[in-house]
């Protein structure tokens, strides 16, 4: 993971530079155009990683993840307070080109300017440095709250005492379930909203259609039907 989003990272700061370096009068093809595909491939990227610490998360991960964050939020923000691209995007907004633009690039101009004023392009340098700071602080506690809640759904488990709660229940579910404490004790089965089943999405189990209402989730009034 490391490698790689050092080296996306990379390409999209390069890619900045050369936009903001460049001193030919701002159009769309020499301001917008290139930096849209090194910061969409980092983009996609990131979403590949950050996904799948959501949903097939592991200790390796988990800390591959926590450990590349601040550089994507480090470079998001950097974006933001760039006043060398925010001059070119503003010199863009006020060539006649942007007449010639269709409609949604010039939504797209508008809402760039706009972005760079709402991440501080025309803040003095400390307020900069301290809105900075504080982007990187909340990005990791969003993720470690990201992290509390997936620990706390994994680890969440239904224990049945009457098995004729559990009529209607397939066979696979209860197949999963029942090794869990031995066929003489309650029955440990993970949390599903609308039924029974793995708490990931990965594992869910379908409850069958017609069959009997089955436990559902706390709070939650039991369902039956196949879950989507």
């Amino acid at each position: 993971v490391t490698p790689a989003v050092d080296g996306l990272i990379s390409d999209a700061r390069a890619a900045v530079d050369a936009v903001a370096l460049d001193s030919r009068p701002a159009t769309w093809d020499n301001v917008a155009e290139p930096l849209a595909e090194p910061l969409d491939r980092l983009d996609r990227a990131w979403s590949v990683v950050r996904h799948l610490n959501a949903v097939a998360s592991t200790p390796a991960w988990r800390g591959a993840y926590h450990a590349n964050l601040p550089k994507i939020t480090a470079l998001h923000t950097d974006l933001a307070q760039d006043l060398r691209l925010f001059r070119r995007y503003r010199e863009l907004a006020a060539s006649p080109s942007l007449t010639r633009l269709d409609a949604a690039k010039r939504r797209a101009v508008a809402n760039e300017l706009r972005d760079f004023r709402l991440g501080g392009a025309d803040l003095p340098a400390r307020e900069k440095a301290r809105l900075k700071a504080v982007d990187e602080e909340l990005a990791e506690l969003a993720a470690r709250f990201d992290d509390n809640v997936l620990d706390a759904t994994s680890h969440w488990a239904l224990y049945v005492a009457d098995r004729n709660e559990l009529a209607g229940v397939p066979d696979a579910v209860l197949a999963e379930a029942l090794p869990v404490v031995g066929d003489d004790h309650d029955v440990r089965v993970p949390e599903q909203p609308l039924g029974l089943g793995g708490a990931q999405i990965p594992g869910q189990a379908p409850v069958e259609p017609g069959d009997p209402p089955v436990v559902g989730s706390p709070g939650l009034p039991r369902e039956r039907g196949a879950l989507g």
